[in-house]
């Protein structure tokens, strides 16, 4: 990944490996967006960097949605979730 990754409305994002973000990054789900994680390993592998973590955008309408499954484990973040 080399930015912010957006999961667009009716979209899902299926994770089952480890993402290393780049400092400064984050992961933003749009209304009725959906990220799985599933036995995944989310973090920033660069020296001293750290990921912002997962921005949350919702409407009155709907709200995304994030399903942790397994061992699933969020490192190196300043705002987890």
């Amino acid at each position: 990944v080399f930015g912010d990754l957006i999961i667009e409305k009716n979209a899902t994002l299926t994770m089952h490996c480890m993402v290393s973000m780049p400092p400064g990054s984050k992961i933003i789900l749009d209304p009725k967006a959906t990220l799985i994680l599933d036995g995944c390993t989310l973090t920033c592998r660069c020296e001293n960097g750290q990921w912002e973590g997962i921005e949350i955008s919702s409407s009155k309408k709907s709200n995304p949605t994030i399903i942790r499954k397994y061992k699933t484990s969020v490192e190196n973040v300043k705002n987890p979730f």
